[in-house]
């Protein structure tokens, strides 16, 4: 089963908020920063987030009357977003690209926050250098990135080769040389499990560890 496939399955709820819940505390934090900025300059702010999802993240920043572009491989995925920003009347706040994240037309230095959840990792087909430049590049000065990476995966059961296998300790060495000109920082980790049995805590199908970096260009 490659990675659209399974997405594709994933997303098959009618709830109108995110399956994911509520956006990622980091998150919500960056937004009451561009929202401070855009009160202090009276300029638009503009947000690219990758691998959106359902919109667990876009859907909040166009509700802040943010102006987002968004891309999302997985049709169900899509669906679903658009289905939530109709419900909130914010769709002319977005631009939903159904598609490949390798295949996104970047733009330079237009994006006042670049947000990229659990999905770096998927990288495996070109240097995770060359994308996060391209990342860079399309970040304006004092524009923030958000990464999240799951790292020290172990699956039992389906393995999805294109996901890479990375330790924390690699993957906070690779940002941190990526983004060693700009400020950065990196929240706690998060150790993750999911298993088929949630009661017992048994048959555990995945488990990795998060790590989150916040960066400011500068």
């Amino acid at each position: 089963m490659d990675m659209r496939t399974k997405y594709d399955q994933f997303y098959t709820h009618e709830m109108e908020e995110s399956f994911h819940g509520e956006p990622k505390t980091c998150v919500k934090e960056l937004f009451n920063r561009l929202e401070e900025k855009r009160n202090i300059e009276g300029d638009e702010i503009r947000v690219l987030d990758i691998a959106a999802g359902d919109g667990r993240h876009t859907v909040p920043a166009a509700q802040k009357g943010f102006f987002v572009d968004c891309i999302e491989k997985s049709e169900g995925g899509v669906q679903i977003l658009n289905r939530r920003l109709e419900s909130q009347n914010a769709k002319n706040y977005v631009n939903v690209e159904c598609g490949d994240m390798l295949d996104f037309g970047f733009d330079l230095s237009v994006y006042d926050a670049v947000i990229f959840i659990d999905a770096i990792h998927n990288i495996t087909t070109i240097p995770i250098g060359n994308y996060v430049k391209k990342i860079q590049n399309s970040t304006k000065d004092n524009g923030e990135n958000i990464i999240t990476f799951l790292t020290d995966v172990k699956l039992d059961g389906e393995n999805y080769p294109e996901r890479l296998i990375i330790s924390s300790l690699e993957a906070k060495a690779l940002l941190t040389d990526l983004y060693k000109e700009w400020d950065i920082h990196f929240l706690p980790d998060k150790n993750l499990c999911f298993y088929t049995d949630e009661v017992n805590k048994k048959n555990c199908l995945f488990s990795a560890t998060r790590i989150s970096m916040i960066a400011k260009k500068i």
